[in-house]
């Protein structure tokens, strides 16, 4: 086992019900250094959100089940991870109810993958910090 072998990648929760569309982000996700793991409605993925210690969610907002807005709210009120919603809809700061980004489908595979890789690489940096200073809340760092 090499050095890079033991390197653990980064768990991305993909909850997307279009099977082309989650394949598309589960090879983005891949490219990038990330672990994909799939949910195909918004109560599978909440079951897999709670089972595993993902650093980033792809969450789509017209799920079944449970549609991408409730699975957002559900997900907030137990953890602050990376969410980068997925929606046919143009949304403003105002309106991304607690998510971290979005982009809008149809997108493109280039600024997709820009964006896992600078919220994976941001969730990297935040979790080096905790565990330089001390963790969260530490008065000193």
């Amino acid at each position: 086992m090499t050095a890079a072998d033991s390197v653990r990648r980064p768990l991305v929760l993909v909850v997307e019900d279009d099977d082309a569309i989650a394949g598309a982000i589960s090879i983005v996700v891949s490219k990038v250094g990330g672990e994909p793991r799939r949910g195909s409605d918004g109560l599978s993925g909440l079951e897999l959100f709670f089972e595993h210690p993902f650093e980033l969610v792809v969450l789509d907002i017209g799920l079944p089940v449970l549609d991408g807005w409730e699975v957002l709210k559900r997900i907030r009120e137990v953890s602050d991870v990376a969410v980068l919603i997925v929606t046919a809809s143009i949304l403003d700061d105002g309106q991304l109810r607690g998510a971290t980004d979005y982009v809008a489908k149809p997108f493109s595979i280039k600024d997709l993958g820009s964006r896992i890789a600078d919220l994976l690489e941001s969730t990297a940096r935040s979790s080096d910090d905790a565990q330089t200073h001390g963790g969260v809340g530490n008065a000193d760092g």
